[in-house]
């Protein structure tokens, strides 16, 4: 079992793939590629790093078939990669929805405070 060392972990959703048009079922995918992920992969794989695509629509068969179709037909180089349901061992994760834990927990009530904070940089309203 890897202890994800050399592990980078991304998000599918919101973050490869731009879910721009919402939820059309775990294997629904009509939406495209965030500008600049596959180049970003290219390159974490260049420099030897493992990367994982995670997302909880791969928890059903249809969804995990979906995503590694959608990675094909987007150039993403899917043999060196691994698809799982759930977030990996990793040294870094890449998520639309995250808060990074810096000590404090009041700063993570105080971010949650603001609804625009918990939305995917993708749907934030301009402040």
């Amino acid at each position: 079992m890897s202890h994800g060392h050399n592990t980078v972990a991304i998000d599918f959703d919101g973050v490869l793939y731009s879910y721009t048009t919402g939820w059309h079922g775990p294997a629904g995918l009509p939406d495209p590629p965030v500008e600049g992920g596959l180049a970003f992969v290219e390159e974490l794989l260049y420099n030897g790093y493992k990367v994982v695509i995670h997302s909880s629509r791969a928890v059903r068969e249809a969804g995990a078939v979906a995503i590694e179709s959608w990675l094909v037909e987007h150039g993403f180089p899917v043999s060196d990669m691994s698809i799982e349901p759930v977030k990996p061992k990793a040294i870094l994760y890449i998520d639309d929805r995250a808060f990074r834990f810096e000590g404090s927990f009041a700063a993570a009530l105080d971010f949650l405070e603001d609804p625009r904070n918990v939305r995917p940089w993708n749907r934030k309203e301009p402040r």
